[in-house]
């Protein structure tokens, strides 16, 4: 029998998703992904939350970025966003909910 997650398809569990590494195009990470937002009217992923330790690990800050913008890399097993790490350093908040 074949392992489903190895199969050819399009579709990915959640649960493969949430832990992932978010990476800068250059490699540097941003967090890791911590939840799935989902949009019920039209049955289809908005976004992800993704977490970071901030300050020595003390504290967590969370950001909201939109699926379409992630890419999945084979290679490093995260999903990189386009542009550096600097581009993606504004809107982080220290709640999840916070602007859902």
């Amino acid at each position: 029998m074949q392992n489903p997650d190895r199969a050819f398809t399009p579709a990915i569990r959640v649960s493969r998703v949430l832990g992932a590494r978010v990476l800068d195009e250059s490699g540097h990470r941003l967090g890791t992904i911590s939840d799935v937002m989902l949009d019920r009217d039209s049955n289809s992923i908005l976004g992800v939350i993704v977490s970071r330790h901030a300050l020595w690990g003390l504290s967590e800050a969370y950001q909201q970025l939109p699926w379409s913008a992630l890419q999945y890399d084979l290679f490093d097993r995260s999903y990189k966003l386009p542009g550096s790490i600097k581009d993606w350093s504004e809107g982080w908040r220290a709640s999840p909910d916070a602007g859902v």
